[in-house]
């Protein structure tokens, strides 16, 4: 009887812990999103959107893919400002917008829950670890900022006002 009580209460516990773990949602489905850069690159992205996952960044890891990156996803447009503290590897830093894509009515609706289209409002490359506690802002207001290994957005073909494609 005890054995039992105590199998209950486990599988309670567990549930609980699972029901208490935040979802890695993107795009409504989990399902992990894609940039799709003007050379044609794939960039799969984890996104930074509470809070704490913001001020964490990529700080204390010591690499990241070459075909990957960190969305910070801002709750509105401002002048939001990067650091390197904590940083072990050089990054790219792109500041981005959304951008409504050219197309008509009844296309946009449709491409509306499948993907967005982001603009390069700015970046600054090469940025290293050492320049710690430098801030580096925006020229302009932004939602989105993008983390890459240094270099990756040159290989990419980034730069001011090119568009890249979010797509699940």
């Amino acid at each position: 009887m005890r054995a039992k009580i105590f199998q209950i209460l486990l599988l309670l516990f567990l549930a609980g812990v699972v029901l208490a773990i935040p979802a890695r949602v993107s795009f409504r489905d989990g399902a992990v999103p894609v940039l799709r850069t003007p050379s044609g690159m794939a960039i799969f992205l984890q996104l930074a959107e509470t809070e704490q996952e913001r001020i964490q960044g990529l700080g204390g890891k010591a690499s990241i893919a070459e075909n990957s990156g960190l969305l910070f996803v801002f709750p509105e447009r401002d002048f939001h400002g990067m650091w390197m503290k904590g940083m072990m590897f050089p990054l790219d830093l792109v500041w981005l917008n959304e951008r409504e894509p050219q197309i008509d009515a009844d296309e946009r609706q449709t491409n509306r829950d499948q993907r967005k289209t982001l603009v390069v409002v700015d970046l600054k490359e090469n940025v290293s670890p050492e320049t710690y506690p430098t801030v580096f802002y925006p020229k302009e207001r932004i939602r989105y900022v993008l983390e890459l290994k240094a270099g990756t957005a040159k290989r990419a073909g980034m730069e001011i006002g090119a568009l890249l494609t979010v797509e699940k």
